[in-house]
């Protein structure tokens, strides 16, 4: 602090600061596919292949593969190497983003403690799942509006429609009335847990695609409008 008080600043590259925070997030995201394939490993050893176990190594892995495109629909490097100052609260704000993709990671585990020890329900596994995903959506559509320093209300519905499925996956084992802990021969626990999984990558599919279709037009305005 001293030595940038008497010199000035130090000389720094927006653009590697974007590129290095993105590889932190490719990192995070690995915990992601290594908790989905513990989930599916604990439920082979249980119930050999099934159409559960396919069905949650899809999701796990569609589930990274739209985390890791939701992150990159915020134009950090573009924006930080033509406005360098708004690299302060960015940078803050990945904190919670790394925080939130760690915990979706945490909750493909508990997924896999819940078929492995039976002791938990679907509706915890379906928590554990929906509220770090959430938050990362969150977080993804403040990112956006205070690095572009724009607010869009047409990117609201996208951010509404993406949260539609987390709480379809928070429902989906009381409507099943799968309330007690997951059992593997426990049709109503499994389906529950099975759809609660999928129901979570589907949120990250509707981002992506929702912002794809709608929401790039609107970052390319933002973009052009400074």
């Amino acid at each position: 602090m001293v030595t940038e008080r008497r010199l000035g600043s130090p000389p720094w590259n927006a653009g590697h600061l974007a590129e290095r925070f993105s590889l932190l997030t490719l990192i995070t995201l690995g915990e992601v596919v290594a908790a989905t394939t513990a989930a599916v490993g604990a439920l082979i050893r249980e119930q050999g292949w099934s159409v559960a176990a396919v069905v949650i190594i899809a999701s796990g892995l569609v589930l990274a593969a739209t985390l890791w495109w939701a992150y990159f629909l915020v134009p950090s490097r573009p924006v930080l190497e033509r406005w360098p100052a708004r690299a302060f609260a960015w940078r803050y704000a990945h904190l919670p983003i790394f925080g939130a993709i760690a915990a979706v990671g945490a909750g493909l585990r508990v997924a896999t403690s819940a078929v492995e020890e039976e002791k938990l329900s679907a509706l915890q596994v379906a928590l554990s799942l929906a509220v770090p995903m959430a938050a990362l959506l969150v977080m993804i559509f403040v990112t956006w509006s205070v690095l572009l320093h724009s607010y869009d209300l047409t990117h609201v519905p996208l951010l509404v429609a993406s949260l539609v499925p987390l709480a379809a996956a928070v429902a989906v084992p009381s409507v099943l009335g799968a309330t007690g802990p997951v059992h593997p021969d426990d049709r109503a626990s499994l389906t529950a847990l099975v759809a609660a999984i999928a129901l979570v990558a589907l949120s990250g599919i509707v981002e992506v695609v929702g912002h794809e279709t709608v929401g790039y037009r609107h970052t390319m305005r933002a973009l052009d409008r400074g």
